[in-house]
């Protein structure tokens, strides 16, 4: 157990209404009242990790003016007593989940196939970034680009211009591995970038590293190649050291840079508001060009109208941008007039929800794990505190993934991409903290466990999920959360692959430095077992995409052309995740980031009169 009076998180969170702190920006941020009859060149809604890029792009050497407007406040919560900004520390993130002021605590709709283990059966939170920074403030800080074949799956089904050698250059542009590489990371420059204001690092120089090293050698000896996971010239069976967008042991966000670029006074012709919801985009009068965007002032009430002069372009992520459209009657026909919107778009906005489900495979005991593990109730222990204050480095200055795989184990695909994503946590991963952010009932079976004891656990992800969702209006008022359906399972292939992930992870753990080590579930023989554990002990990835499609203009199921631009309707654009015409395979805020870095270029090109 932690030992130096540690600090519960558990407590933290359930009164963070009370204990917030705010820091507000010092004159950087613009309350979205204020702004009412204004005008801007371009209009950004959501100042999430593209949204925050793409204003940074369409500043640089720019004469346009950028209005970046976020749905929530400028709040910066501190661990309570410490002076630790959440957002900034990375062993912090998950206190920021569940949390009103960074998260929209939407709920899933009830799944039928897993979430059995939940409080309310079948639902699950679904965790999305409020404020700015959005999911990329309250994220993992896992840098993963996925594989080479999601991206030229992009250009198949009607991407044009996104294969993966249309991405290289905005994935290098994007990153600065600098860190990484000092830290020992191996890199092919034609690969990697080494320039991009996006700092990447490997989570080293903890007591956990030889976990990870002995992770590695596993892997190894299973035949997987070690080295650069993000070097996408590469397929097959890879491992390697988990790289994370973190500097000198704080987050390395999109909105980081952004802010330090407004304090700097470098970000000029850019307004960043916040705490203004979109309630509706302004039309035209025949519904077919976007004027501007519609706002909710939070502080008032009121609404809100700002106009755009070139564009409007939606970057409030794979919720909040279909929700944005169809309020706008941009959607299906049949559900917007079902909820007394008029369409002016019938489009299949929201629908191609994809979106990853981890498995946790457990083991327990052994010398490792006993020598070298992080267990206990929970909490955060005062030294680290102090450690941390100190010298940014530390328990609180990395997520504890500190290795990463990437696995064929039913045979090899014909496209060469991966089936399965695999990352070791060297810890009991503080159980109330888990149990809290995925709402599992206390003592259930396969997140959280008795954590007197060292263990590790293995999250492994179907890399390309089958199975597909929506996201619908609940009502015609903004105000409420849209119905989110993932559907996990529908498609029994990507069950089957969690079987074989399953026994894939079981066959490692019984070798080299984990031999020693016992399942946490020894009760779990056939692959029925594997299929009942399943159901109640899978959890969310986070990583929804797909709800506003890109593709051709003969593709039914595409809402995006490959300029990102909304089929139908003019100076309208969606520039995020949801723009994915199929999830990448792995942590999805570094494909997120590249999308804004090439979406940046194709608007700046559109309207070359106003940049350099």
């Amino acid at each position: 157990m932690f030992k130096h009076s540690p600090i519960p998180l558990r407590g933290t969170m359930m009164r963070w209404g009370a204990a917030i702190k705010r820091q507000h920006g010092r004159g950087i941020f613009t309350a979205a009242g204020s702004l009412k009859g204004r005008e801007f060149d371009f209009i950004i809604v959501g100042a999430g990790s593209a949204g925050c890029r793409l204003a940074h792009r369409l500043t640089e050497r720019s004469q346009a003016s950028v209005l970046l407007v976020e749905a929530g406040s400028d709040s910066r919560p501190e661990l309570p007593g410490t002076g630790l900004s959440a957002k900034a520390t990375p062993g912090l993130h998950l206190t920021l989940h569940r949390n009103p002021e960074t998260d929209w605590c939407y709920r899933t709709a009830p799944q039928k196939h897993v979430f059995q283990d939940r409080n309310e059966v079948g639902v699950a939170p679904y965790a999305r970034g409020k404020g700015p920074g959005g999911s990329g403030a309250i994220n993992f800080m896992m840098w993963v680009r996925g594989a080479r074949h999601d991206f030229d799956t992009w250009a198949r089904l009607g991407a044009t211009g996104w294969s993966y050698a249309d991405c290289l250059p905005y994935f290098r542009k994007a990153e600065n591995v600098s860190e990484a590489v000092a830290g020992g990371l191996a890199i092919d420059e034609e690969q990697r970038g080494l320039e991009g204001v996006t700092k990447v690092s490997l989570s080293r120089g903890y007591k956990t590293d030889e976990i990870s090293d002995a992770c590695l050698d596993n892997f190894r000896a299973s035949g997987f190649k070690i080295g650069d996971y993000n070097d996408l010239s590469n397929d097959g069976n890879w491992a390697g050291l988990m790289q994370y967008a973190i500097q000198g042991g704080e987050r390395s966000s999109p909105e980081s840079v952004l802010l330090r670029r407004m304090a700097d006074g470098t970000a000029e012709g850019l307004t960043f508001a916040t705490g203004g919801q979109a309630a509706e985009l302004l039309m035209s009068g025949d519904g077919r060009t976007a004027r501007g965007v519609r706002l909710l002032d939070s502080a008032t009430g009121e609404l809100v109208d700002i106009s755009a002069r070139k564009e409007t372009i939606l970057s409030a992520g794979v919720i909040g941008s279909p929700q944005i459209l169809m309020l706008s009657g941009i959607g299906p026909r049949d559900h917007l007039e079902s909820l007394g919107i008029a369409c002016n778009a019938n489009l299949p906005v929201g629908q191609n929800l994809s979106d990853h489900l981890y498995m946790p495979y457990r083991v327990v005991g052994g010398d490792l794990l006993a020598s070298r593990g992080v267990y206990g109730e929970g909490g955060v222990p005062a030294d680290e505190i102090a450690r941390y204050a100190e010298h940014r480095d530390g328990l609180l200055s990395k997520v504890l993934g500190d290795a990463g795989a990437y696995s064929t184990p039913v045979g090899s695909r014909v496209d060469g991409g991966p089936d399965l994503q695999i990352i070791p946590f060297p810890a009991a991963l503080a159980g109330n903290v888990w149990r809290h952010a995925c709402d599992a009932r206390v003592g259930a079976h396969g997140i959280v466990g008795d954590e007197s004891m060292p263990c590790m656990s293995f999250f492994c992800s179907v890399a390309q999920p089958k199975s597909r969702g929506h996201v619908t209006l609940r009502s015609s008022d903004p105000r409420d959360a849209p119905i989110i359906d993932q559907r996990f399972y529908d498609d029994g292939a990507d069950r089957e692959l969690h079987v074989a992930a399953f026994r894939q992870v079981e066959e490692l753990c019984s070798n080299g430095a984990f031999r020693d080590t016992k399942p946490w579930r020894p009760d779990i023989r056939t692959d029925d077992d594997i299929r009942e554990y399943l159901r109640m002990s899978c959890m969310h990835g986070w990583h929804g995409s797909g709800t506003c499609r890109m593709g051709q203009a003969d593709d039914p199921a595409a809402v995006l052309d490959p300029k990102l631009r909304v089929r139908g309707v003019e100076r309208l654009r969606v520039c995020d995740i949801s723009a994915f015409p199929v999830v990448t395979s792995g942590n999805t805020n570094a494909p997120t980031v590249m999308l804004a870095e090439k979406g940046a270029d194709i608007v700046r090109a559109d309207h070359a009169d106003l940049f350099d």
